[in-house]
């Protein structure tokens, strides 16, 4: 009988073992799976009109002109790119292109650094003028309507940003600018300009601190016996509920890039 269950309990250990070493398999599978992933940057824009030529009633005829060329409107639109993965990644390539946006003048910079972003070496051949002469149409009409930058270092957290004077002939619709990137292992994606609470979109912070009301609600109700003191803490919870949320939010964000990159 010992015998048997001496047999029945090595069988046992047997079994969890293999059962251990099947689940370590497939979980180091997917954890590598996700390290491998794509990790995506993040880029902004906005607009914020400068001047704008029209014929009032009540102003009068107003003009508006660059470099001595009149112009419809001038705008600057602002480009940011940000890295919020845990990654740090160098020499980067992007690209900004318009449709019927004219880009004219360009300032860059890396924020808190004193660096400054170049011309890609291709973008640089493709615009180079020779001496004595002028830029052909192509050249004109690329340059006004793309550039393409290397970013030397965009360590975890940092910023990118390109500010552009822009102008849109004809003026009946705003500027639209545009980032593309082509880097191994990394994309970028558009980020609207929406209303944020420490760095957290505000309704994603309700829902979640909503959410976490409810379970701070349900556990008072199974292990504080106290009414009052059950009431109290929910109801500040309840109040600081979006504030709640956004430092939920950002903990499980910064748990996810630490294990999963």
């Amino acid at each position: 009988m010992g015998g048997v269950e001496l047999q029945t309990i090595l069988d046992s250990k047997l079994a969890v073992s293999v059962l251990a070493l099947v689940g370590g398999g497939i979980l180091g599978g997917l954890l590598t799976h996700l390290r491998r992933r794509l990790r995506t940057l993040e880029y902004t824009v906005t607009h914020d009109r400068v001047a704008l030529s029209a014929d009032d009633a009540v102003f009068g005829a107003v003009r508006v002109s660059w470099q001595g060329h009149e112009v419809t409107n001038l705008y600057s639109s602002t480009v940011i790119i940000q890295n919020p993965t845990q990654n740090d990644y160098q020499n980067m390539k992007f690209k900004t292109y318009t449709g019927d946006t004219i880009l004219l003048t360009q300032f860059t910079q890396v924020p808190g650094t004193s660096y400054i972003l170049g011309f890609s070496p291709e973008f640089e051949a493709l615009i180079r003028v020779p001496a004595g002469q002028a830029p052909t149409e192509f050249q004109l009409n690329t340059y006004q309507h793309n550039r393409e930058y290397v970013i030397p270092v965009l360590n975890r957290g940092q910023t990118a940003v390109v500010r552009f004077l822009t102008t849109v002939p004809g003026g009946q619709s705003g500027p639209a600018v545009w980032v593309d990137m082509l880097h191994p292992g990394l994309r970028i994606q558009f980020r609207p300009n929406i209303p944020h609470v420490h760095g957290v979109p505000v309704k994603t912070a309700v829902l979640v601190g909503l959410a976490a009301s409810l379970v701070v609600l349900i556990l008072c109700g199974i292990y504080v016996s106290n009414v009052w003191l059950a009431a109290t803490v929910t109801l500040v919870v309840g109040l600081v509920a979006q504030l709640v949320g956004a430092y939920l939010y950002r903990l499980v964000r910064f748990v996810w890039r630490v294990t999963v990159g």
